[in-house]
């Protein structure tokens, strides 16, 4: 997801989130994010075992095939949001603020 810093400056976040508890359990933040950060954020999140069965992502061109692969490697089914639909991911849109 985008938001801004205290600058203005464009920020890019990857999160994960418990759906059940609301709790955050992995934050990333750049400013260039591409393909393969994505996946390695992903991974990352999922390093010590504990896999969601779930992971909704919208349609954004930095989740390729890497990031698909790299769910399916942990056993995680991937739920693509519809376009321009963000009530349909509003805890991740209220973790950001947008």
């Amino acid at each position: 997801m985008q938001t801004y810093d205290l600058l203005f400056r464009p920020l890019f976040l990857f999160f994960s989130v418990n759906q059940g508890s609301r709790r955050v359990f992995h934050v990333a933040a750049t400013r260039s994010p591409t393909r393969d950060w994505a996946a390695q954020q992903l991974r990352n999140a999922t390093m010590d075992g504990h896999a969601p069965r779930f992971l909704i992502r919208d349609r954004d061109d930095k989740f390729g095939t890497a990031f698909d692969r790299a769910a399916e490697g942990v056993g995680v089914r991937v739920i693509k949001t519809a376009v321009r639909a963000p009530n349909m991911n509003p805890v991740g849109e209220r973790f950001v603020g947008a």
